[in-house]
């Protein structure tokens, strides 16, 4: 069994990266159209277009970041609930949920990007994956099996 004080360090930085998540995703969606993402999307628009931002791109683009942020925003906060408290009981079915999150998100999100060359995002992802994907390393021995049982999905 994996020690308790080295578990909970890696239980609380799950719960920091996702709580970041939640403020991140208000950031994005509140943050829409301000000088805050025009860096990243300088590169979503030599992608998309080349010869430069369309007019209605501005509009999209603030719309787009409202909706992909509050989504962001909302797993995050599904995400600092299972940190906070099945993960920290070392539920199995948290730490698979926390994995199966993390993958469907990165897997989709990285393959669509990286072919419409969007390459900014990959590596953006691929930083998310070790804030994340380390303490689910970290923790994993903590997850096994205890006393004969299948899982521990709730009912």
């Amino acid at each position: 069994m994996q020690r308790r004080s080295t578990f909970r360090f890696w239980q609380r930085w799950l719960v920091v990266a996702s709580g970041a998540t939640v403020l991140f995703g208000l950031l994005m969606a509140l943050g829409s159209g301000t000088w805050l993402f025009e860096s990243y999307l300088s590169h979503v628009d030599q992608a998309f277009w080349p010869a430069g931002r369309p007019a209605g791109a501005d509009a999209f683009y603030r719309w787009i970041f409202a909706v992909l942020g509050s989504s962001i925003a909302g797993w995050g906060v599904a995400l600092t609930w299972i940190a906070h408290g099945p993960f920290g009981r070392r539920e199995r079915w948290a730490q698979r949920c926390f994995l199966l999150s993390l993958a469907t998100w990165v897997l989709i999100d990285s393959g669509f990007s990286w072919h419409f060359g969007v390459h900014q995002e990959v590596l953006f992802n691929a930083a998310a994956v070790l804030l994340v994907g380390a303490p689910l390393v970290a923790t994993r021995r903590a997850f096994r099996r205890r006393s004969g049982k299948d899982d521990d999905l709730p009912a």
